[in-house]
């Protein structure tokens, strides 16, 4: 469920983010859309009406197959099943898709803070890559080939 909103919610701010911040570099931009409690309302609601359709799926019939001992009516949906072992689990999926949302803001939020020492990763392995290829072009240079 967590990847699912993790895509919904990336799916989501992909446009807005574009549109919005033009200068910032993509992951600030990331950051900062994942942390408005706007955004992570939108996601988790966004998550709660795809949920509350699925939800609405009726399974009764089916169950005579699946579980013939349940105490599972011919109509029943989903969603009235869940409800049986959990009342409040629909809140709880929203709180969840919030609190989620709100993590991969603070995530998002560290990597970008990251990204300048990544980045000098990233160039200090491609030196060390040019190095080595030079180095052994030099090394092909004497006469040593495979």
């Amino acid at each position: 469920m967590r990847f699912l909103i993790a895509a919904t919610a990336a799916a989501l701010i992909a446009a807005p983010v574009a549109a919005q911040y033009r200068d910032a570099p993509p992951e600030v931009e990331l950051a900062d859309r994942l942390n408005d409690p706007l955004l992570q309302h939108g996601v988790a609601a966004s998550m709660s009406a795809m949920l509350g359709a699925l939800l609405d799926t009726q399974v009764g019939a089916f169950a005579q197959f699946t579980a013939p001992h349940e105490d599972i009516r011919p109509d029943d949906t989903l969603r009235d099943l869940a409800r049986r072992d959990d009342p409040y689990f629909e809140e709880r999926a929203y709180a969840d898709a919030r609190r989620s949302t709100e993590l991969m803001g603070r995530m998002a939020g560290s990597f970008a803070a990251m990204m300048p020492q990544l980045r000098a990763t990233a160039d200090r392995m491609r030196h060390e890559f040019e190095r080595i290829d030079r180095d052994y072009e030099r090394y092909d240079d004497y006469g040593y080939e495979d």
